[in-house]
């Protein structure tokens, strides 16, 4: 008999033969964790992340005689049209899963204490990268504070009194000029040329790239205008098109003078599509070079390519934090050491 407990991966489906004695206790464990899957929403991951953290496990959250509830389906819609879907779906796991653990029955339950001690669990469980989810959880929490104070239910974002530990970010991995053209190449052979050159040109992330629609795409203007609900900080960006880019766009669209003016630019794939479909460019050199370097060697590597090339070139850190939609100029001056080292105005002294 073959077990399958969705959230846990291929790697940790269990085989129990019939009339085995010794997998009953795996088997009861596997319902419970199904059980609590079901239950919060969170991934079988997830669930023993908090376990190990010594958290409570996770259940369906405390109702007081009052009827409130967290209103999770609500949030999510709300947060949604404000950023990306994944990242609202997202931030309803993380305030479920708070809500839960921290046995939140009345809004003004939501403390700065009971935050605190919520990321401190967290952080205890012992992921690779704490600093980055603690960061995560504490900007769930603080949206659906938002949410609540939006609908009368809290006074104040104590999310917000919360102080998370801080990110070190090394220096991002590019591909020099030479070594991007021969990865365009690639792309060409591969017929992924127009894909590659969005992400190369625009730096995009490849979600916005996946969501791209022709619509979005201003010719006359020469930008590309993202909507808020398709960008990571849920605000509208504005791109430059490049010209080089214009011309491969037009050419995707098979050379018409007037490109089409609504509808995705290309085909709808699922996120492990996307990833799949750069294979061809990963045998090149600097693929390889960046391969296990802790810089993921995928499409985040043109859109750090994108932003690198620029400073090299002297472009202003507030131009490409604009281009990129970084919310804080202090992800941005993760590529100032590129800027051209000499400057005249030294002479001024």
């Amino acid at each position: 008999m073959r077990w399958h407990i969705r959230g846990i991966g291929g790697q940790n489906i269990a085989m129990i033969p019939d009339g085995a004695t010794g997998a009953t206790r795996s088997l009861e464990i596997a319902r419970t964790l199904a059980g609590q899957v079901r239950a919060c929403g969170l991934t079988a991951k997830e669930i023993r992340g908090l376990r190990r953290g010594g958290l409570p496990l996770p259940s369906e959250p405390p109702v007081t005689p009052a009827g409130w509830r967290p209103r999770l389906d609500e949030f999510e819609i709300w947060a949604a049209q404000r950023a990306a879907a994944k990242h609202a779906h997202r931030n309803r796991r993380i305030v479920q899963a708070y809500v839960a653990a921290a046995g939140i029955a009345r809004p003004e339950q939501i403390t700065v204490a009971s935050v605190r001690g919520y990321m401190d669990a967290v952080a205890a469980a012992g992921p690779k990268k704490a600093a980055s989810t603690i960061h995560k959880v504490r900007g769930g929490i603080s949206r659906y504070c938002r949410f609540l104070i939006e609908r009368g239910e809290l006074g104040h974002n104590v999310a917000r009194d919360v102080e998370a530990p801080a990110i070190t970010l090394p220096a991002p991995k590019y591909l020099p000029a030479e070594q991007l053209e021969q990865v365009l190449q690639l792309a060409e052979a591969a017929g992924i040329g127009a894909e590659v050159a969005t992400a190369a040109y625009t730096g995009m992330r490849v979600g916005e790239i996946a969501q791209l629609d022709w619509a979005e795409i201003h010719w006359p203007q020469q930008q590309i205008v993202l909507t808020a609900t398709k960008t990571k900080t849920g605000r509208p960006r504005a791109i430059p098109l490049a010209a080089k880019l214009a011309d491969r766009l037009r050419e995707y669209a098979g050379g018409a003078p007037a490109p089409p003016t609504a509808g995705p630019v290309f085909p709808k794939r699922g996120e492990r599509a996307w990833q799949a479909l750069l294979k061809p460019c990963k045998t090149a050199a600097a693929f390889q070079a960046v391969a296990g370097t802790g810089c993921g060697a995928g499409w985040h590597l043109l859109r750090h390519t994108f932003a690198s090339l620029l400073v090299q070139r002297g472009v202003g850190l507030e131009k490409i934090q604009a281009w990129m939609g970084h919310a804080s100029i202090a992800t941005t001056m993760r590529y100032a050491h590129l800027r051209p080292q000499y400057d005249d105005q030294i002479e001024l002294l």
